[in-house]
């Protein structure tokens, strides 16, 4: 029997990346079919750049066209997305106010959440290098084993780890869990959605991932009794902040019904 066509969409990400696991849940939640090209951070850029996709992932490549860009990707999964499964809720009403809050929010998880994780992780190599390798090519996979010593201070740099971020880093994020909780007191909900997780909470959830470490996350995220104390520490305060008990619980009670990493 021949294969049958490949699916519509290819979604090119990294393992450890909480945005393409956002992505992939997004995807398969608006039934729309993809399949996945894993890369080793920093170098998926010899994979996303000759696409004109820049050096970000996650990036999605859909017929005829590519999605890229945080709210690119939301507004175009939104746009494709069923009632009942889109990013913004279906009323106008809760578009209009579920828009207007993650444009509002995301600067405060932008940026910050990546790299301090990454300062800790990046410096045990045996537990960054099973999430950095997980299903890329095999070239990709090479360079990180034998050139380690080049790869990590390279990613450090492109992800802009510094002193002075990893300083700052703890008390912005936990500004941005009292917004997120803050938020949820003025709705008078469980849930940004209502009683119920929606597009809009799974979207909060997946951007507040790195503060959590979700059981059920669908990337690869470092075991938590194997990284640094200071960070094991961080996370598990984090859980205990009501913007982070609801994360959980978006995860929980969501995550398992679609599919994670390949």
């Amino acid at each position: 029997m021949s294969a049958g066509p490949p699916p519509p969409y290819r979604l090119l990400s990294v393992a450890i990346s909480n945005g393409c696991d956002l992505m992939r849940w997004l995807l398969d939640r608006a039934g729309l079919d993809f399949e996945e090209e894993l890369h080793v951070p920093l170098l998926h850029i010899f994979a996303t750049w000759p696409r004109g996709a820049g050096v970000e992932v996650p990036v999605i490549l859909a017929p005829g066209t590519l999605w890229k860009g945080p709210f690119g990707q939301l507004d175009a999964i939104d746009g494709h997305a069923p009632a009942g499964a889109k990013v913004y809720g279906d009323t106008l009403e809760e578009r209009l106010e579920n828009n207007a809050w993650l444009r509002q929010i995301f600067p405060s998880f932008f940026g910050f959440p990546r790299q301090y994780v990454y300062h800790f992780v990046l410096k045990d190599r045996r537990v960054m290098t099973p999430i950095a390798i997980h299903g890329a090519p095999w070239w990709e996979r090479m360079v990180v084993r034998w050139l380690y010593f080049l790869w990590e201070p390279l990613l450090r740099r492109g992800l802009g780890i510094t002193p002075q971020v990893v300083a700052d880093a703890p008390a912005a994020l936990a500004k941005g869990l009292d917004a997120v909780a803050a938020e949820l007191g003025r709705r008078g909900t469980p849930f940004l959605a209502g009683d119920a997780p929606g597009g809009v909470d799974i979207v909060m959830a997946a951007l507040i991932a790195p503060l959590v470490f979700p059981p059920e996350y669908g990337g690869m995220a470092p075991p938590l009794d194997e990284v640094a104390p200071v960070l094991r520490d961080w996370v598990l305060a984090n859980r205990t902040h009501p913007a982070g008990a609801y994360a959980l619980a978006v995860y929980a009670q969501n995550r398992p019904h679609y599919r994670g990493l390949p």
